[in-house]
């Protein structure tokens, strides 16, 4: 019996635009650490990656609500064995390859040392090894100094809090849009009650900093930006055309990708409400590409889709490829203050991270995905 597949060919192409947002933003930052003439400080370059992460997060909503209300259609409930199963093989080899990689590896290879941030790893080394392989590396990035080349896992530990509750949640409701709209709700006025707590007055030194930290926590789950995506996902698989219909029209989505363009240009524009504006703009960005044909814009290519399909080797490998790029072209006789030196580290990073990227992906990722078929839910009998 088939199992239940759900496929947006033109999102596979937006995985890699929020993978190569994020790959610009952390060369700058890079080229910074390395006191390089730098673009760190222009407000779109740190939005890129910000941004990028956000529109992951979106992307991930969407994708796997609509397949827990189509399973849930289909079957009459949700196998939450399979499903975390499924998560399992699609995102810890390689999680666990790179944060392995980031503990035992590279803080051994002379090139990858950055002194700066490589002597602090080893601050609490044990407990911030088990806060990795626990999938809670949010929470180390929250008390510890940066670790290179494996902090960027922390939107990894986030999704898969994610998956842990989700399936549970949306099984739940009864009438999905309206629950997940109360979800976002209550989870913003969680946050904001926190921040108007914070501001209101003085407060105990010690609850001030735990109550920063659990608004850097609420802030980093991104909670409501899975759950925009997973708004997206229930219009979309409810068909809620009066909805659908006025976010089709061209002028909607022109205006669209004009705000998401303008809000990386000017990003203070929204304030700290910076995420929330991004998520919903990505949403209806995602919901218009998912419906294909009405979208102003494709993503629907053979290079792309690849591409797309090895983005999540792109977020986890980059950074330790363009500190590499970095040190390759030192050895180049061009002025380090030039633009042909960057477009040297560019051009020499976005090659190597392709490369890898697309061994990682045939060699470490898709032995797994293949297993996934044995765990996909099946419809019920006709």
């Amino acid at each position: 019996m088939a199992g239940i597949r759900v496929f947006f060919p033109n999102l596979n192409g937006l995985r890699f635009v929020a993978a190569l947002l994020v790959v610009v933003h952390h060369v700058e930052q890079w080229r910074a650490m390395y006191h390089l003439p730098d673009y760190w400080s222009v407000p779109a370059v740190q939005a890129f990656g910000n941004q990028g992460v956000t529109l992951f997060f979106v992307l991930s909503g969407f994708l796997i609500t609509y397949l827990l209300l189509a399973e849930k259609a289909e079957t009459g409930g949700i196998d939450r064995k399979k499903f975390y199963v499924r998560r399992i093989l699609r995102t810890w080899p390689l999680y666990y390859a790179v944060v392995l990689a980031g503990f035992f590896l590279w803080p051994h290879i002379s090139w990858l040392v950055y002194q700066p941030h490589t002597a602090g790893i080893f601050e609490k080394y044990p407990l911030r090894l088990l806060l990795y392989l626990g999938f809670l590396p949010n929470v180390d990035r929250l008390f510890f100094p940066y670790f290179p080349f494996v902090s960027q896992t922390w939107s990894i530990g986030v999704e898969e809090q994610f998956y842990l509750f989700w399936p549970l949640f949306v099984g739940w409701l009864r009438r999905p849009l309206p629950g997940l709209l109360l979800f976002i709700g209550l989870f913003l006025l969680g946050r904001e009650t926190c921040v108007l707590l914070l501001n209101a007055g003085p407060a105990p030194l010690q609850h001030a900093f735990y109550l920063r930290k659990l608004i850097d926590l609420l802030h980093l789950t991104r909670l409501s930006s899975m759950a925009v995506g997973g708004v997206g996902a229930a219009l979309l698989f409810y068909r809620r055309e009066n909805v659908l219909t006025p976010l089709r029209t061209r002028w909607v989505q022109a205006l669209t990708l004009l705000l998401i363009a303008g809000a990386f240009a000017v990003p203070a524009v929204f304030g700290r409400w910076a995420d929330d504006a991004f998520s919903l703009l990505f949403g209806v960005l995602i919901l218009n590409l998912a419906q294909g044909s009405t979208s102003v814009v494709s993503l629907r290519a053979p290079g792309l889709d690849f591409l797309g399909r090895i983005s999540y080797s792109i977020y986890m490998w980059h950074n330790v490829l363009i500190v590499v790029a970095l040190k390759l072209v030192a050895f180049l006789p061009v002025d380090p203050a030039g633009q042909r030196h960057r477009l040297l580290v560019y051009l020499l990073a976005v090659f190597m991270t392709l490369a890898v990227s697309s061994l990682s992906y045939l060699w470490l990722e898709k032995p797994f995905l293949r297993l996934k078929s044995a765990f996909a839910p099946a419809p019920r009998p006709a």
